[in-house]
């Protein structure tokens, strides 16, 4: 295992059935300017043999490539952890096992660091690839509590992030591809959530709490969207619920003590949110519109009753969805 270095990079790759990409993620890691100091790459329980992938690319790799096998399937927090713990390197990147860094981009996620080593987290966008005109994550989806304060002209431009918790306070426009952050504050907030929604956007709610967050105002990362990526209609109830079940554990101070002001938006939002679960559940028909309503995150909202009078047409439509087919 590679000791560690003066602002030293370790790349965290986490891969399920991804041995396909795997190669150009590795390869767009081992290009970079400033070289990481290690990766790893961690197998969440896999059927098609990352391993053997790892050790082909390990063997004209003059970075140190590091392979873990998780013991089960626990989704990407779970994996992303066990390198997380394992590395001894001051600054961590997380790529995911499709996409890939454009050139330049570990050199310029850790420039805010050379200036000011106690900031959390360096962040900057990332392109959704074979998007005409192009389309980026994060400066598109700034929300408006996310006020961005110049810090240095660049090029590329850097900026603070005024209030991260504000902006991060009901979701996450920081594309997990293109950040850099100290390790021994991803130690000191307990790593990622191991759950399977919203485990970076929790994430960075936490280690807000441990030093500034800076923005640089360029690319470092390209996006592939995946044909299996759990959205659509199909995953509409259990994202609904799962996001749901996120806002409350941020509302109730699971990740940062919020204050007076992010109380109100974070209700809005659980309102808001709940009012999502109750017409996807109603679309799948009675049963799964009983079963949400008497749901531990539904009841953390509201009773039953109570459900039902703040939106009385959820249920004649769950009603109407039980003698037709439900959505897929």
């Amino acid at each position: 295992m590679t000791g560690p270095e003066p602002h030293g990079i370790s790349v965290i790759i986490a891969a399920y059935n991804r041995s396909a990409t795997l190669p150009r993620a590795i390869a767009s890691a081992l290009r970079q300017s400033v070289r990481p100091a290690e990766i790893w790459i961690v197998d969440d329980a896999s059927d098609d043999n990352p391993q053997a992938v790892v050790d082909a690319c390990a063997a004209s790799s003059s970075v140190p490539l590091h392979f873990i096998r998780s013991p089960a399937n626990s989704g990407a927090g779970a994996a992303r952890n066990l390198a997380m713990r394992a590395t001894r390197q001051p600054l961590l990147a997380i790529l995911d096992s499709d996409d890939e860094y454009l050139p330049g981009a570990l050199e310029m996620l850790r420039a805010p660091f050379l200036r000011d080593p106690q900031i959390a987290l360096s962040f900057a966008d990332a392109l959704v690839a074979g998007t005409q005109p192009p389309r980026r994550l994060m400066q598109p989806a700034l929300p408006p509590e996310a006020r961005l304060l110049p810090l240095h002209d660049g090029p590329p431009p850097t900026a603070l992030l005024a209030n991260p918790h504000d902006a991060l306070l009901a979701t996450s426009m920081i594309p997990t591809c293109a950040t850099l952050f100290r390790a021994d504050a991803a130690r000191h907030v307990g790593f990622m959530p191991e759950w399977r929604f919203g485990e970076d956007w929790l994430f960075w709610l936490k280690l807000a709490s441990e030093g500034a967050f800076v923005a640089t105002l360029a690319d470092a990362a390209l996006v592939h969207r995946a044909g299996d990526n759990e959205t659509g209609a199909a995953y509409n109830l259990r994202n609904a619920t799962l996001q749901l079940r996120a806002l409350l554990d941020v509302r109730d101070g699971r990740y940062f003590k919020p204050d007076a002001a992010q109380l109100a938006r974070l209700e809005r939002e659980v309102n808001r949110q709940m009012a999502g679960l109750r017409y996807h559940s109603s679309r799948q028909g009675l049963r799964a519109y009983r079963q949400a309503l008497r749901s531990p995150e539904a009841a953390r909202v509201a009773s039953p009753l109570r459900h039902l009078t703040a939106d009385p047409r959820s249920l004649p439509r769950a009603l109407y969805w039980s003698i037709r087919p439900a959505q897929s």
